[in-house]
């Protein structure tokens, strides 16, 4: 078999050498990468030389200050602001500074003797590190002057005040007072429901709705919420590595907001016994006990027939004290026929409802 010259490139299809506008896909050269696509960065922290007052050195990069020499001191490194980051190219971490227990300055956890004094740096403790700060600070060293606080602490001064009345309150709630008091009178009370079976409209989720109901319409609406995604919230993390740099990173987390969940809600009719009027009776501790006389109307289980429903009594004790204030509890029959009128009692009211607490009772001494 020969070459052929005329077709170098493919000897099988002479027709398709190859497509010479798209070579393949070495990588997208315009878009080498995005610097927040979460990735740790590594940027230089600040020193301010102690000595003759030069700011602004590098932590990495100046151990000691160019002007006059004075050792960087570790624990007054501090986080850039935003247009003063210096980003440290290739850096290896060999751990966070070593501070020499001989002389006190800080050097690389990668050495084994101080560069100071030569003092050996084994089992010399790291050099303390500086807590974050909000990444787009500009005043790390030092605070901008603010106005007069007054109106914020008159805001924490009325807050307090609230907060006292709040809690005085929710206290006295829960606070009583003791009381003495007399029986003054006793009565009691019968009660008997009248019911009526009669057509009813009445509403429902569907799968609550009873099974004899009928003539049912369904409509959509609310009946929870749920937590869907919307978006998220980023925020810059930046974390003091020990050896003049930091760490930053770009940390996201999802937001979320409430969604409305809607289901069948039923309007519906149903057939059912309900209370349409009360008889009642009532008397003192000489009246004989009676219940009510009833008169049910059109009786039977049909629509518009009327039945006696639930019986009811209350046997009921009134006292009053020195100011005539008045106090009622609700015993047994037994009990309540037990107390005598002009007796009198001590017990305990609510500071704020004034209410009785009946549990409290007990005879004056």
């Amino acid at each position: 078999m020969t070459d052929n010259p005329d077709n170098p490139g493919n000897p099988g299809n002479p027709d398709n050498p190859g497509n010479p506008d798209n070579p393949g896909n070495p990588g997208n050269p315009g878009n080498p990468g995005n610097p927040n696509d979460g990735k740790t960065r590594t940027y230089e922290m600040l020193w301010d030389c102690e000595y003759c007052g030069k700011p602004a050195l590098l932590g990495k990069t100046h151990r000691y200050c160019p002007e006059c020499g004075g050792a960087q001191n570790p624990e007054k490194r501090y986080f850039p602001p935003e247009d003063k980051k210096v980003a440290v190219e290739d850096h290896v971490y060999t751990g966070a500074d070593l501070k020499c227990p001989a002389c006190g300055t800080p050097g690389s956890a990668a050495v084994k003797f101080c560069g100071e004094c030569a003092h050996p740096l084994e089992g010399a403790q790291e050099v303390k590190r500086i807590a974050d700060q909000p990444a787009d600070s500009s005043a790390q060293k030092t605070p901008k002057k603010t106005p007069k606080k007054t109106p914020r602490k008159r805001l924490f001064l009325f807050g307090g005040i609230a907060l006292v009345a709040a809690a005085a309150l929710f206290f006295s709630f829960g606070m009583k007072k003791k009381v003495d008091i007399v029986a003054a009178q006793h009565t009691w009370q019968r009660t008997i429901a009248v019911e009526q079976f009669k057509e009813v409209r009445e509403s429902e989720w569907c799968d609550e709705m009873p099974k004899d109901a009928f003539n049912v319409t369904r409509h959509k609406e609310a009946r929870t919420e749920r937590d869907v995604p919307d978006g998220e919230e980023c925020r810059t993390e930046r974390v003091d590595n020990g050896d003049g740099t930091f760490s930053e990173k770009e940390v996201c987390t999802t937001k979320y907001r409430s969604e409305a969940v809607e289901d069948d809600k039923c309007n519906f009719s149903v057939k059912k016994w309900e209370v349409v009027r009360t008889a009642e009776a009532t008397g003192g501790v000489n009246d004989a006990l009676a219940w009510p006389q009833v008169t049910i109307q059109n009786p039977g289980t049909h629509l518009g027939a009327e039945r006696e429903g639930a019986r009811k009594e209350a046997f009921v004790v009134h006292y009053t004290d020195a100011t005539k204030k008045t106090y009622t509890c609700e015993f047994s029959q037994d009990k309540w026929r037990t107390i005598a009128v002009g007796s009198r009692w001590m017990g305990k009211a609510n500071n704020v409802t004034g209410n009785l607490d009946c549990q409290s009772l007990a005879p004056a001494k």
